[in-house]
């Protein structure tokens, strides 16, 4: 015989309770993966940022552009963004990007090496402390987080900044005018070219000093039409 049977009051409430808190189990772990996963597209977007703008700074015009040739390096000192090498803003303090924004650009650290020669200019390096912020309301605490990214520079004697450098150019700096103290000329820096002197006489060349080659060759050419003068 079939038995008509059904659930009683106390099994259905049973039930009912159990699917709750499968329920808010399931909820609960939703609201999680949700809250892990904006986590992690904010903290893709800081290394994506911070990856880029280190990229950049490692041009030497890029650089120049974002401290501004000619402004004071000094501690403390804030920027407003980070230029292209065109001069073109990347990244600024007043715009969100994607999930984060950036709060705030300053100077931090600088080292200003003395001048070789008094007069000359100078050199060193500082760090460029960024504060970004992750805008998600997922998130709790403290949502900044601060990059630093190391600049060298060339600075004149009163700290105003000519240019921002890297390491492979300060060894070809370093090597040029090595090369030309070696032959006993001058470096004209604008230019990059070593002056020599100019051929003398009453010098002769088992001296081993270098000459500058026009001189060389108008002394040649004055010789040669006094011997057929």
């Amino acid at each position: 015989m079939k038995s008509n049977k059904g659930f009683t009051l106390a099994e259905i409430v049973i039930a009912a309770g159990l699917l709750g808190v499968i329920s808010l189990g399931v909820i609960s772990l939703n609201k999680s993966q949700s809250e892990v996963q904006k986590r992690a597209e904010a903290s893709f977007e800081v290394n994506t940022l911070s990856s880029t703008i280190s990229q950049v700074l490692l041009n030497s015009e890029a650089c120049t552009s974002t401290l501004v040739a000619g402004q004071q390096v000094v501690n403390g000192r804030s920027l407003q963004d980070i230029k292209r090498r065109s001069g073109a803003v990347l990244y600024d303090t007043a715009t969100n990007y994607n999930k984060v924004q950036i709060n705030s650009i300053n100077i931090r650290n600088v080292v200003i090496d003395p001048a070789a020669t008094p007069g000359d200019n100078k050199y060193g390096m500082l760090d460029l402390e960024i504060e970004f912020e992750k805008l998600s309301k997922a998130f709790k605490g403290n949502k900044s987080i601060r990059r630093t990214f190391p600049v060298k520079v060339e600075v004149t004697t009163t700290n105003a900044l000519v240019k921002c450098y890297s390491a492979t150019e300060n060894a070809v700096s370093t090597a040029k005018q090595e090369a030309c103290d070696m032959l006993e000329g001058t470096l004209d820096t604008s230019t990059s070219m070593c002056d020599l002197m100019d051929y003398d006489p009453a010098d002769p060349l088992s001296t081993s000093k270098a000459v500058s080659t026009k001189s060389l060759s108008d002394y040649l050419s004055e010789f040669v039409d006094t011997l057929l003068a």
